[in-house]
């Protein structure tokens, strides 16, 4: 069966290119045009991920990714964020949780549908780990914390390159991430099979 996608964005000739390319790379696209039209149309369908824009208007992404993970039934359903516009360091702390990839615009297209199943297989592999924990009675709260953490150490890590000339920049911040991460990994006695080679690593490409 092929994987359902759905991108949100307010711009309709960004929303027709993706769509119709992702169509000839074996995926079911479902668009919307700006993130209230998202959150409704989250309602007949749960794809298996959502591509979604940040500057948006009146409604932006960020607000979009937290209305998104408030509902039950998309909680669970990896987003990929593709914008132009680099996260500040803030945003990375607050929102970069809940977020599972980070593409930038302009975007090469023909890295696209790699980066899609990677992250769809990302989300299953945490999705494994998460059941099993539960199954074995773990702190919900550090549940919480550790798919937390994988997400800020992935685009931390992803948007490196990017980030390494920025002054604001916490050089720290990742390090900090990834001995947490470690230490969490350990108190839950979690090991994770190898992940898949980043189609985009550091974020460097013009994507």
């Amino acid at each position: 069966m092929p994987q359902t996608l759905l991108i949100i964005d307010d711009d309709p000739p960004i929303l027709d290119t993706f769509s119709r390319f992702l169509t000839t790379q074996g995926f079911t696209v479902h668009t919307a045009e700006g993130g209230e039209k998202g959150i409704a149309l989250l309602a007949t369908i749960t794809p298996d991920l959502i591509l979604l824009d940040l500057m948006m208007e009146p409604m932006d992404g960020w607000e979009t990714l937290l209305a998104i993970r408030d509902n039950p039934k998309t909680r669970a359903v990896p987003v990929m964020i593709v914008t132009a516009k680099l996260p500040t360091q803030e945003e990375i702390q607050k929102y970069g949780g809940e977020t599972d990839d980070f593409v930038m615009k302009p975007v090469d297209l023909q890295i696209i549908p790699a980066s899609v199943r990677q992250a769809i297989e990302t989300n299953a592999r945490m999705t494994g780990v998460v059941e099993g924990l539960r199954g074995r009675g773990a702190d919900p709260d550090q549940i919480r914390e550790y798919i937390s953490l994988q997400r800020k150490v992935r685009i931390t890590q992803k948007l490196s390159g990017r980030f390494r000339d920025r002054r604001d920049t916490d050089t720290c911040l990742p390090s900090q991430l990834e001995s947490r991460l470690a230490q969490l990994g350990q108190e839950l006695g979690i090991v994770l099979p190898p992940a898949a080679s980043d189609p985009d690593p550091g974020g460097r490409h013009s994507v």
